[in-house]
């Protein structure tokens, strides 16, 4: 049996979205490139071991929750879009 999109709509409206799983893969060129140089970058500065592998925690916590946030955000653009094209 083929779910209307109004179906979908409304399962997701009554699922948790917050605890939703989503799992993203890092394998555009432009992320592997943008990491690499990154880390490349990060060698060259003056930090502990410590404060590297700290600054490493941030800056993937900091990654981690963008991309939640845009997949938040598109997603509910796109029950908005769903809804407003019945």
């Amino acid at each position: 049996m083929r779910k209307t999109i109004d179906t979908i709509i409304s399962e997701h409206e009554n699922a948790e979205i917050a605890n939703a799983e989503i799992i993203i893969e890092r394998t555009a060129p432009e992320f592997m490139e943008t990491a690499n140089a990154l880390g490349d970058y990060l060698a060259t500065l003056p930090l502990s071991n410590e404060q590297h592998n700290q600054l490493v925690e941030l800056i993937v916590k900091q990654v981690n929750a963008g991309e939640v946030n845009a997949y938040r955000q598109g997603f509910g653009l796109g029950v908005k879009l769903g809804r407003d094209n019945r």
